[in-house]
């Protein structure tokens, strides 16, 4: 028991620290010349998002390590795991040999730094929320030459998520969106979940805090009245918070939402936001497809 507990926790505090670090893409000097390699690559993944948006592209083949919780595609939890967003380990990391190795910005600033040292190129990507995903794409297409590939999926991403946002209309509902179980965390409408909020028509009670990722207290939350609280956590889990609201505040409307369908910035995240939108505003959660 004591094990899933942990698993959960750390599942949700990794989701927590991407979601602080995903601000904004960074290619360092030189790096430039990655998108002249050859095109067999040893790549490694230092992020579950960049090692689906890889898969996306046609490359998951050259994957020689991803980061923990890298499971989509399944054909990902095959793939040796070189670490987590607080720690990497780079002997495992140098013995796997990799050419090109893929990071988000605000990752572990000082493994990168000794890989880098090494003469190991290192690309941190990052984004700065739903209307850049397709961005992400293209410049992860011209570092690993599938600017074609990368180009398609980012412009059916943007035309989709215009689609989507043209779907709900304002429904006046105040809604707290809560990511993490340990603590009360959430999203200003800055980060990419705050603006999948938007996109379904709700009022984040939280749209205004002062960073993308926010600590919040309980006394807060009551305060604000929100008629919806939505509690992101992994699916068939149970969520320690839910019996809490139910006696804080006991007329909000509770959605349980997994956090695997809206907590990575990569094209399938508009399934999640629709479903999120349905929740919401239908009462159902009832994935759409996007590809």
């Amino acid at each position: 028991m004591g094990t899933k507990k942990n698993t959960r926790n750390g599942f949700l505090i990794t989701l927590l620290l991407l979601l602080m670090g995903t601000s904004w893409c960074a290619i360092g000097l030189g790096e430039e010349k990655s998108t002249q390699r050859p095109m067999a690559q040893r790549i490694i993944t230092l992020s579950p998002h960049l090692t689906e948006i890889v898969f996306d592209l046609g490359l998951g083949a050259s994957l020689v390590g991803v980061s923990q919780f890298s499971n989509v595609p399944p054909s990902a939890k095959s793939l040796p795991r070189v670490g987590d967003a607080f720690q990497l380990n780079v002997e495992a990391i140098v013995s796997l040999n990799p050419t090109l190795i893929l990071a988000w910005e605000g990752g572990v600033p000082r493994a990168i730094r000794t890989l880098r040292s090494m003469g190991i190129p290192v690309v941190l990507i990052g984004s700065e929320g739903l209307s850049t995903i397709g961005d992400s794409y293209r410049r992860l297409g011209a570092v690993l030459n599938k600017v074609d590939a990368a180009e398609v999926i980012a412009s059916r991403f943007e035309r989709q998520l215009e689609e989507l946002s043209e779907q709900n209309p304002w429904s006046g509902q105040r809604v707290f969106m809560q990511i993490q179980d340990v603590r009360l965390f959430t999203v200003n409408s800055d980060h990419f979940m705050g603006q999948a909020l938007a996109i379904c028509g709700v009022d984040n009670i939280f749209a205004d805090a002062p960073l993308s990722v926010a600590p919040v207290s309980l006394e807060a939350v009551i305060g604000a009245q929100p008629n919806v609280i939505v509690t992101v956590s992994q699916a068939n889990q149970k969520d320690p918070w839910i019996e809490m609201w139910r006696t804080h505040l006991p007329t909000a409307r509770l959605v349980e939402f997994p956090a695997s369908d809206i907590s990575q910035p990569v094209a399938r995240i508009l399934g999640g936001v629709s479903a999120l939108c349905n929740a919401l505003n239908h009462g159902v959660i009832e994935r759409a497809s996007y590809n």
